[in-house]
């Protein structure tokens, strides 16, 4: 406003603006600037790593690493000398704050990015575990007009006067997708039909009805499993009785009761397998109490939960159908044996081995409803089949569901690599592999407890134990060496068992009211 006339004054606001974005290139200039610095002068040169990476390569020509022009970068990649790090050159994939354990502490400072956070002789990274994909094709465009209607509600909300963000506008296609690109990847592609479905609402898409597909597809994919289904994913909130339920809403609890006891009543093979993180990644003790205890409600504690509820009608062994996994791994970190968490951030779900869904949202109200997080997710059906393998009957599976499941399981078993008992992954539901899955998380996690004395644990039943349970006397504090040898033979894969007696002593372990995390709405944890 112009404080004599009155008047609007456009240009100034503009003015004002360009200003503004130009401040904000500066620093971004700046912030490149000292990174380069502290990346070289750290021995992070990248230009050094694709030298020692292209050491036996037939060209040595700069131009095939990078398109700059620098002539100081182009003497630091043909004349720089190698130092190696005194520890472990293995830390060193992770740069900065990629070098990361969520138990110790969350982020810090993420505006310098390139600055470690931890002390990499004494913390051991927390390993991430994760799904991606793929999609070529009329779901692609989907996924592109999603993004431009996300881009634009946020547009409206957030940035609507700073023209330095535009309104996007989807484009039209008149011919349908014909590409020649399978020659763009290495790896051998397979069709399938995708579908891709969201969360959205009035105020991450502008919707005027809410959309829930992800809940929907999880929901008739369940119903109609006829012989197995593999679940991963970072959270696992859900309830068998939404009508009941006042906390949880989504009905994937539900969906799986009824399919299992479908099985029961028929008596035929059928089984569940669900992969999770063993703690949620918080470095908030009352944060992971929290969701563990959403957790636990929906898997075993409670009238609400899945064990609980197939009890209820009469199955006597929910594991024979069921059951939950976790995954840790271990290593020498400075001549200490160390382990942790692998976290399990994925969210995938395979079913019969014809039917995948693969995205961004969690099995939980705030991923599920379609009115709270906004998400996003591929639904897959295989159309390349072929003749295999599920509970001793022959069945027609599909290529890439098939072959992602078995890759998934060979890694979990620690086969990926090298199988000298020839173990056969292909059919999951028989009672043989059945047990074998089963009794192979079983050692894991009796080993890793025995040498490490792991948190969490079954053994762990009150806060009482839970306070002194890694302090007390385990084989890696006694016995090192003999620590490390029990590990290297009777360890296989990652695979361990998610402790469904964890404080299960306790009469209800959510966040006391007093706290900050029991004050808030319930809403933040499921």
């Amino acid at each position: 406003m112009s404080g004599k006339t009155g008047r609007y004054d456009l240009q100034s606001d503009l003015n004002e603006i360009d200003e503004i974005e130009f401040s904000k290139k500066e620093k971004v200039k700046r912030k490149l600037s000292r990174l380069k610095k502290t990346m070289k002068r750290k021995g992070h040169n990248p230009l050094s790593r694709l030298k020692r990476q292209s050491s036996n390569s037939d060209s040595d020509s700069y131009s095939d690493y990078s398109d700059s022009g620098d002539e100081e970068a182009k003497r630091s990649f043909t004349e720089e000398i190698v130092e190696y790090p005194s520890i472990s050159n293995e830390g060193y994939y992770w740069i900065g704050k990629d070098y990361c354990n969520s138990y110790k502490a969350d982020f810090k400072d993420v505006a310098q990015f390139y600055q470690d956070q931890f002390d990499r002789n004494s913390t051991p990274r927390m390993p991430w575990r994760d799904e991606g994909l793929v999609v070529i094709g009329e779901a692609a465009r989907d996924l592109a007009r999603h993004f431009i209607q996300r881009w634009n509600q946020c547009k409206r909300e957030k940035v609507r006067h700073i023209y330095a963000y535009p309104f996007l506008l989807p484009k039209s296609y008149e011919e349908p997708f014909d590409y020649d690109y399978k020659s763009w990847f290495k790896d051998q592609l397979i069709n399938c039909q995708v579908q891709m479905t969201r969360s959205l609402d009035a105020w991450s898409g502008g919707l005027s009805q809410t959309e829930c597909s992800i809940l929907n597809s999880y929901c008739d994919l369940i119903n109609n499993a006829e012989h197995f289904i593999y679940i991963e994913n970072q959270f696992f909130v859900t309830t068998t009785d939404p009508s009941r339920d006042n906390e949880v809403k989504n009905m994937v609890g539900n969906e799986l009761v009824k399919r299992i006891m479908r099985a029961f009543r028929d008596r035929k093979k059928f089984r569940v397998y669900v992969v999770l993180p063993l703690l949620p990644g918080f470095d908030n003790p009352n944060a992971i109490q929290a969701v563990q205890y959403y957790n636990l409600r929906s898997i075993v504690n409670g009238q609400f939960s899945i064990y609980q509820e197939l009890k209820n009608q009469g199955v006597p062994d929910p594991l024979e159908f069921i059951t939950f996994y976790g995954m840790r791994n271990w290593a020498v970190l400075m001549g200490k044996l160390v382990q942790e968490i692998i976290y399990v951030h994925s969210k995938l779900m395979i079913v019969d081995d014809k039917y995948v869904i693969c995205g961004s949202a969690n099995i939980n109200d705030r991923s599920l409803l379609g009115k709270r997080d906004s998400e996003v997710a591929a639904v897959i059906k295989d159309e390349e089949l072929f003749e295999s393998v599920l509970g001793g009957e022959r069945v027609m599976v599909g290529k890439y569901a098939n072959s992602l499941r078995k890759k998934i399981f060979k890694l979990h078993l620690g086969i990926y690599f090298n199988n000298p008992n020839k173990i056969d992954v292909q059919d999951c539901v028989s009672d043989q592999f059945y047990d074998y899955f089963r009794s192979t998380s079983d050692e894991n996690t009796f080993v890793y407890d025995y040498v490490f004395k792991c948190i969490p644990s079954d053994n762990i039943k009150t806060f009482e134990t839970l306070k002194t349970y890694s302090l007390s006397s385990c084989l890696s504090k006694t016995d090192p060496i003999r620590a490390k040898k029990e590990m290297e033979e009777k360890v296989k894969g990652f695979i361990v068992n998610f402790p469904l007696m964890f404080l299960s002593k306790e009469e209800i372990f959510f966040p006391h009211l007093r706290t900050r995390e029991g004050m808030v709405p319930t809403s933040i944890w499921t």
